[in-house]
């Protein structure tokens, strides 16, 4: 029943409506003409469940004070539909359109929009406008509803079908017609700003209640002008980005600045007065964990009550505790204030999470369980201390405050929609978290107004922080953390397109043929036999954006291919929801594709992270997104692990290559019989415990009971494989058979080495991934971090001295020394990091046989476990950094790569930051997605926007066979492009023979024989004075093109020379003194630069005395003995064209090494050519006061036979003329040099240096002619 309640206002008649259901709320201020139709509405339906929830769905409309008639699921922003949308241009026109449809449905309504209907199949039609198919509809019978199977459309839903039709015939919307009631679906699954699934993401208008003043909304959301490539419906898809993009930066905002900072103080003061005495670094670190999972739980919550998923407005009972209510009343008295005495909020909140925890009948909350509100002293001690905790009014209201009202750009205050932000949208707040953490200040502390971080507050200054007090900050000493890291959608979604996609199309298509087959069994036991993984998952963005591409695979394949066993068991799980939720079950549409997404999230979708808050923070984020009203948080545990997934086994055969490290492939192993006989047991348990439905809390209870057991059984394996790790670290020694492996890995020494490298054994995990025909993973997936594995003290100090980032580097140095010194608490924490980095370097150069370097790169190391872990023929994709293209230490991993899986490379650079916010330009980007080897070329692209990734197609890839990769340099270096015409260059330099060949003009290798740095082994011949006489060591900052430059600082010298000599390394006692004689190097070049720089290659030429390079800052390129001095010159002139520091930047990436040095191709010049080169860099240098050059090569004597138009040329036009013969030398031509010209700036290629070059390249061409 419905009661409504008419009553007169100065305004007009207004009416309170209750019901329906046996408790409902009573909603007030309603209109009544409105509230008259909806009651209409909902008499005219076939019968009284359906009644009920158009009921529930229309009144929910009004009290979210949407426009009668127009539902908005999570397609648009709420905020634009009702703003925005009607101060558009076109409004009026629109309007006047929409009135004369208003009393239109089915055909009449689709054909008077103007669309012309094909009839596709008996359940749908194909609809097209000026010859263009735009979208497929389908009109629904009175009886048939949005989400019930029917049977028209069988096992699924009419929307589930209807999406299925639109994605086969490659058509962007799917338009749903019942009755009055028109619903705009998107077939893409990534389209929609607070999109949570397929069937949950749309806009729908009821005609029946649409005024007329509101007409306008049908045809600029349904006509073929509206779904049109850039249609309407696409202008207010971007606004509404747009809206929900600055509604998601101001809430991060608030979250750092107000939300958790004050949460972080009021969390650390109930525990400092739990315990009576200051927190120590543990404790900080609790008092944070406890503050996020406060967090975390609201945002359940209030995310769940704006969808509906908990019963805001349909109980009043659990209305007025709801966080929406809350917002409701800061909204309407925003100077409200907030009791220091009173618990009442707080015990509000316990109230709440107990009962989404345990299920409150009387609220119509069914138990949703899932851990997160969970307070078990025993598995959830967090929990539990939450629950006693007691935070007054005063400290949990302005945090509510912040966190549930938001102030729009207009300056309106109002409740926060969190409909208008997708659970991937929470991503950058939750990975901003991690990087952050609580500490007690030192002294008082105030704002640096430029960087944000805090600094020690000075006389005058804002204390923002009193001494003792704790205070929230990020790694780098900042007030607010950035998610800088974070993996923008655009990305994400190319990585799905390109390793996830493909992937998915072949498993269902071996379900397909199971089906064909008519294996039913097989093809049940198969379809959910799909395995992905983040390594390092972070908030599991990329696992949240994988559920909705599988989610969108697998119901399209049910749609056309029922699984009975699949269908059965969502039905079931149907069935279960609608009993749960009691009376409130006829009000909630509960699609298949929503049952569909919750098991996915359970049986196909793994990650690791060493922190727990990130695991917290992943499975928070996946139940969100899979929340099924009803039933319970299904069990994440099995699934989302904390731990290392580099530093245990990431397969039995790594820990059998421990064990047996000379064992044959196919050889019978004991090792491995008792690994695989444990780890089957459990894989056997699992699978079972996955087939369940976890329906109920008590299903879910007996799931983890389950898994529990099963890692009992598979004890053993565990053992073994953590035997594997103690003899890998050199604890323990091979063991000699099974029963020596049990023990030793047993052993005290083992464990505890095992408990320190968070080490965990991907096959002990995860049986039912490992312990399958073709074991391992499907798809890897992520953006692995980057960081070296070494210690960096910095970013600890910080949080013990803010202010210390911001120092320069050695005064930072000295004041962390003082740091140790006066903490020693912190100084011996620091020591046992140190310690434990120390320890994982060692374990990884053991266990990593792939990777190169002097520094382990966690990069590296992810991407040689993901191409372990990964099953034959499965894919990956990766976000990693542009040294894994260019380095040499990256050089087996390349191999790998190109000699075994097809590869899709996306190169990038975050310019503007378009990639990574808050991170320098020069970051360089490739996003890798592999496939299964079928010996195509290697597809480059280059991308400087989203829009440049969303076009990456075949057609437009630069294309690199694996004999090309090999033939450009001594380490399969994959050459980094600017643009796509940089291949027509690159293919004309990259034939040409290369300095080191001994088939070009010259030949030279790189050289590096002097090392005079603190470790070098030449360091005792070098002082940090200036005696007289002494020889300087060059330094990088000294290297110019052909000079030197005398403006930097000299710190090192050579002041006994005969020792130098002594070495016998080209130095030696000539005419004079002591000189470097003609077998020492004359070119030396700058080595560290990066690609990005202004320039490159920078070179200049050695005097004959005076001066050496010096390893790690200048290097050099010896010659072959009887190199002529006019060959030195050229090869110098060569190597400062712009021309030669195009192809370096190719293969740079911060330093130029000697693979770079010795792959120099050489252009084909004449002796003519090498003489004109020769000429003129000679007179270059002797402009730059150089005389003599090592090997004595006499400048003013070949000077003395140069023309006097060629002495007093200017430089520009020397360096124009030496780039014009580069040019020629290598095949190209003026049109090429503007290729070339992209890749740098104005400084590193000046515009009269580009316009003298096209000058005298023409000049020459007519002269030739």
């Amino acid at each position: 029943m419905l009661l409504v309640v008419g009553y007169e206002r100065a305004g007009g008649w207004e009416a309170t409506v209750c019901g329906p259901g046996d408790d409902p709320a009573a909603i007030a201020g309603l209109d009544l003409r409105q509230v008259d139709r909806i009651c209409t509405a909902a008499l005219a339906e076939a019968n009284p469940s359906a009644a009920r929830r158009t009921l529930q769905r229309l009144l929910d409309g009004l009290k979210d004070q949407l426009i009668a008639g127009l539902t908005n699921q999570g397609l648009f922003a709420s905020h634009e539909l009702r703003h925005g949308v009607p101060i558009r241009p076109d409004w009026q026109d629109a309007r006047t359109a929409g009135e004369a449809l208003l009393d239109k449905t089915g055909l009449d309504l689709i054909s008077g929009l103007g669309y012309q209907v094909s009839p596709h199949g008996s359940v749908a039609q194909v609809l097209t406008a000026d010859g263009s198919r735009q979208a497929v509809a389908v009109l629904l019978h009175e009886e048939e509803l949005f989400d019930r199977p029917g049977q028209r459309f069988g096992t699924v839903s009419p929307v589930m079908r209807g999406l299925a039709i639109a994605q086969d015939q490659g058509l962007h919307w799917l338009i749903v017609v019942r009755g009055t009631q028109l619903r705009l679906y998107p077939a893409n699954p990534d389209v929609g700003v607070g999109r949570k699934g397929r069937s949950e993401t749309f806009v729908e208008l009821d005609l029946a209640l649409l005024t007329e003043e509101e007409a306008g909304y049908l045809p600029l959301l349904f006509a073929p002008s509206a779904l049109a490539d850039n249609g309407t419906v696409v202008e207010i898809l971007a606004a509404s980005v747009d809206h929900a993009s600055a509604l998601g930066t101001r809430l991060r905002e608030r979250v750092y600045v107000d939300v958790v900072p004050a949460l972080a103080v009021a969390v650390a003061r109930a525990m400092k007065a739990d315990t009576g005495s200051e927190l120590d670094e543990a404790e900080l670190h609790e008092a944070y964990h406890r503050t996020l999972v406060i967090l975390f739980r609201l945002l359940f919550v209030a995310y769940a009550e704006d969808r509906g998923l908990l019963p805001y407005q349909r109980n009043p009972r659990y209305t007025k505790k709801a966080l929406k209510s809350f917002a409701r009343e800061f909204t309407n008295n925003p100077v409200l204030e907030f009791d220091a005495e009173s618990h009442d909020r707080w015990d509000d909140l316990l109230a709440v999470w107990h009962a989404v925890d345990d299920g409150n009948r009387d609220w119509g909350v069914p138990a949703y369980n899932g851990g997160l509100f969970a307070d078990d002293p025993e598995l959830h001690p967090s929990g539990d201390a939450i629950g006693r905790m007691r935070l007054t009014d005063a400290e949990i209201g302005p945090v509510l405050k912040a966190l549930v009202i938001d102030v729009s750009s207009d300056g309106e205050p109002g409740p926060v929609d969190f409909r208008s932000l997708s659970v991937r949208e929470f991503g950058t707040i939750y990975e901003g978290l991690l990087e952050s953490s609580l500490s007690v200040a030192p002294g008082d502390l105030t704002i640096d107004p430029k960087s944000k971080a805090y600094l020690p507050a000075k006389s005058g200054d804002r204390v923002v922080v009193p001494a003792g007090a704790v205070y929230f900050h990020n790694a780098s000493g900042a007030r607010k953390a950035t998610g800088s890291y974070f993996t923008k959608a655009f990305a994400v979604e190319h990585l799905l397109d390109t390793a996830l996609e493909p992937a998915l199309v072949d498993h269902l298509a071996t379900v397909g043929r199971l089906l064909t087959a008519e294996d039913e069994a097989g093809a049940a036991d198969k379809f959910f036999d799909f395995r992905v993984v983040d390594l390092a998952m972070g908030s599991g963005h990329f696992l949240v954006a994988a559920i909705d591409r599988m989610e969108n695979r697998f119901a399209t394949f049910l749609s056309d291919h029922p699984v009975p066993a699949v269908n059965d068991e969502l039905l079931r799980l149907s069935q279960a929801a609608e009993k749960a939720l009691g009376d409130a079950g006829g009000q909630v549409e509960i699609d298949i594709s929503m049952l569909l997404r919750r098991q996915i999230a359970r049986r196909c979708v793994y990650g690791l992270d060493l922190n727990p808050i990130a695991v917290e923070l992943a499975r928070l984020a996946i139940w969100i997104h899979t929340f099924v009203p009803g039933l319970p948080m299904s069990s994440l545990d099995h699934g989302l692990r904390v731990g290392n997934s580099l530093t245990g086994m990431g397969t039995v055969d790594e820990a059998l290559a421990v064990f047996e490290p000379k064992a044959v492939v196919g050889q019978y192993s004991l090792f491995g019989e008792q690994i695989v006989d444990a780890l089957g047991a459990a894989r056997d348990r699992l699978v079972r415990v996955a087939r369940t439905a976890e329906a109920t809390k008590a299903e879910a209870r007996e799931a983890s009971r389950a898994h529990a057991e099963a890692m009992r059984e598979a004890a053993d394996a565990k053992t073994l494989l953590d035997a594997a790790v103690g003899v890998r670290l050199g604890r323990i020694p091979v063991p000699t058979d099974v029963d020596e492996a049990l023990a030793s890995g047993a052993a005290e020494v083992t464990v505890q080495a095992v408990q320190r490298l968070g080490a965990v054994h991907l096959p002990f995990l995860f049986p039912e991934v490992f312990m399958r025909e073709a074991s391992g993973f499907d798809v890897v997936l992520g953006n692995p971090p980057w960081e070296k594995v070494r210690w960096e003290p910095a970013p600890y100090w910080v949080g013990v001295s803010p202010g210390l980032i911001a120092l320069p580097a050695k005064v930072r140095e000295a004041k962390i020394g003082e740091l140790r010194a006066s903490h020693p608490l912190e100084a011996a924490h620091e020591r046992a990091e140190q310690e434990h980095r120390a320890e994982l370097q060692e374990y990884f150069k053991r266990g990593f046989t792939l990777r190169g370097g002097t520094h382990l790169e966690l990069a590296q190391l992810m991407l040689e476990r993901a191409l372990k872990v990964l099953r034959r023929g499965g894919r990956i994709g990766l976000v990693l950094p542009r040294q894994s293209m260019v380095l040499a230490g990256w050089k087996n991993l390349r191999k790998a790569l190109v000699e075994e899986h097809d590869l899709r490379l996306v190169q990038a650079r975050n310019n503007a930051e378009w990639i990574f916010e808050d991170v320098h330009a020069s970051y360089a980007v490739v996003f890798l997605a592999t496939g299964p080897l079928t010996n195509g070329p290697v597809r480059v692209w280059v991308a400087t926007s989203p829009d440049g990734i969303r076009s990456a197609a075949d057609g437009n890839a630069i294309e690199l066979s694996k004999e090309n990769i090999e033939s450009y340099s001594e380490t399969d270096v994959i050459p980094w492009f600017v643009d796509s015409s940089d291949r027509d260059v690159f293919d004309r330099i990259r034939v040409r023979p290369r300095l080191s060949d001994s088939e070009g003009w010259i030949t030279g290798h790189h050289d590096a024989r002097w090392d005079f740095r603190g470790t070098g082994p030449d360091r005792a011949l070098a002082v940090h004075a200036q005696p007289p006489g002494a020889w300087k060591v060059l330094m990088t900052a000294h290297v110019d093109a052909y000079a030197f430059d005398a403006s930097a600082k000299f710190k090192q010298s050579i002041s006994d020379l005969a020792k130098l000599v002594a070495k016998g390394r080209g130095a030696a006692v000539g005419e004079g003194g002591f000189v470097l004689d003609d077998t020492h190097p004359v070119v030396v070049v700058r080595h560290p630069s990066r690609s990005d720089d202004t320039r490159t290659l920078i070179a200049t030429a050695l005097p004959e005395r005076d001066v050496l390079h010096n390893k790690g800052y200048v290097h050099a390129v010896a010659h072959q003995p009887g190199t002529s001095a006019e060959s030195k010159l050229a090869l110098l002139g060569l190597l400062n064209t712009n021309t030669l520091d195009w192809w370096v930047r190719r293969f740079v990436d911060r330093h130029v090494t000697a693979p770079v040095i010795n792959q120099l191709p050489l252009p084909d010049w004449s002796g003519g050519h090498i003489s004109a080169v020769a000429d003129r860099v000679a007179v270059l240098l002797s402009r730059n006061h150089y005389s003599r050059l090592a090997g004595g090569i006499d400048l003013d004597d070949r000077l003395r036979g140069v023309s006097e138009d060629l002495t007093g040329a200017q430089d520009d036009d020397l360096l124009a003329v030496i780039e014009v013969l580069a040019l020629e030398g290598y095949g190209l031509t003026a049109e090429d040099f503007l290729t070339i010209r992209k890749d740098f700036t104005d400084k590193g290629l000046s515009p009269r240096h580009l316009d003298l070059v096209l000058a005298h390249h023409k000049t020459r061409r007519t002269k030739a002619a």
